[in-house]
């Protein structure tokens, strides 16, 4: 009895990402130099003037107060599921995952969250094509949620 290994569906699963933080958002100025930031330096009020620097510090504050309540983090990762099959009959089934890419911006386009878990496929279908899977054209490769409140997002 020989078992075969079929990829059923590829899954972009999207969920909450509940480690990273926004505090790359947080810059610190004393008069017209950079004290602390991960976004900006002192180079940058040179080039662009301090008055537009200021105006996106502030505009990095009101979205780093915004947090948790208009946007979040997301994980994303692909996950191919692959059936076990012994005489067509499918005994089992488990899940190849790609790597997992999180700090994504709830509010992100679709465009680029198509993009990113684009990347992720291609990943587990190379990878899994590189162990002798085949990979069926046209494979189902739909969004899937860890949280409710994302269908609505990805729809």
């Amino acid at each position: 009895m020989n078992a075969e290994l079929r990829v059923a569906r590829i899954e972009r699963r999207v969920s909450l990402d509940t480690i990273s933080d926004c505090d790359w958002l947080l810059t610190e100025l004393d008069g017209d130099r950079v004290v602390e930031s991960m976004r900006y330096e002192d180079g940058d009020i040179a080039t662009y003037g301090l008055r537009k620097v200021r105006g996106w510090v502030a505009e990095d504050g009101d979205r780093y107060r915004s947090f948790g309540e208009s946007w979040w983090f997301l994980d994303m990762q692909a996950v191919a599921i692959v059936e076990v099959v012994v005489s067509d009959k499918v005994i089992g089934q488990f899940g190849y995952c790609s790597m997992l890419i999180g700090g994504i911006e709830s509010d992100a386009s679709r465009d680029y969250l198509d993009e990113m878990s684009g990347i992720l496929v291609r990943e587990v279908t190379e990878t899994l094509a590189d162990l002798g899977l085949t990979i069926p054209d046209g494979i189902d490769t739909p969004y899937v949620q860890g949280d409710p409140w994302l269908a609505e997002a990805l729809a």
